[in-house]
């Protein structure tokens, strides 16, 4: 195509000057997807799994149009993410304790979970209540992670526990609460439990994929 015409179009289209004519070695510049932010509201990181959950079901549809009901699809997925991160209890997080209820095979489940962490790369999720527990379990660590668990409760919610919540920052957000140790014997008593640490000022979590239980 003729270089005027070219350029015509890319004042119809409002393009920046030389976007359309650019030399054949030169690829046009690919514009970044902008990131929606969100703040999520939530007295509880129960909580806040439940409204990011729904969130990355209706893939934000639940924001601009909160009165709207959701669909059925949508709200399974939504129940099974946040199950996933232990809104129920410790008890039925793994792929196949979810799945088998509904008929689905572990694979799908996984297949599920996977594509609502993948959704959230659309969103920049803001979440006060982490910062919350964030600062009320540093003035602990080092502790057992059942010390934790009974220490910020209120900020956890009923029945998820520390371990979860830390699960959901890292997989959701690529943040790191605590360092979660090996069991190890508590000093003066027979009971075994998980450490918690303080994570390094340069030990920054990655985004990872939803581990496979």
């Amino acid at each position: 195509m003729h270089s005027s015409r070219l350029l015509a179009w890319e004042t119809a289209l409002a393009l920046p000057a030389g976007d359309l004519v650019a030399p054949d070695s030169e690829e046009p510049a690919v514009p970044t997807p902008r990131r929606q932010r969100v703040t999520i509201a939530a007295d509880t990181v129960t909580d806040a799994i439940w409204k990011v959950a729904t969130c990355l079901a209706t893939r934000g549809r639940n924001l601009v149009f909160p009165d709207q009901p959701i669909d059925v699809a949508a709200q399974r997925d939504a129940n099974l993410f946040a199950r996933r991160y232990g809104v129920d209890g410790e008890e039925g997080t793994t792929l196949t304790a979810l799945g088998t209820p509904l008929g689905i095979t572990r694979e799908r489940m996984r297949q599920i979970v996977q594509k609502s962490i993948e959704r959230s790369a659309q969103f920049e999720f803001d979440i006060p209540v982490l910062d919350a527990l964030d600062l009320a379990c540093a003035s602990c660590l080092p502790c057992p992670v059942s010390v934790l668990n009974n220490h910020t409760r209120t900020l956890l919610g009923e029945l998820l526990i520390f371990e979860h919540a830390c699960l959901f920052a890292g997989d959701l957000l690529g943040r790191r609460i605590a360092r979660m140790s090996e069991s190890v014997m508590r000093p003066g008593s027979l009971r075994i439990d998980s450490w918690a640490c303080a994570p390094d000022d340069d030990d920054i979590a990655e985004v990872e994929d939803v581990k496979g239980v």
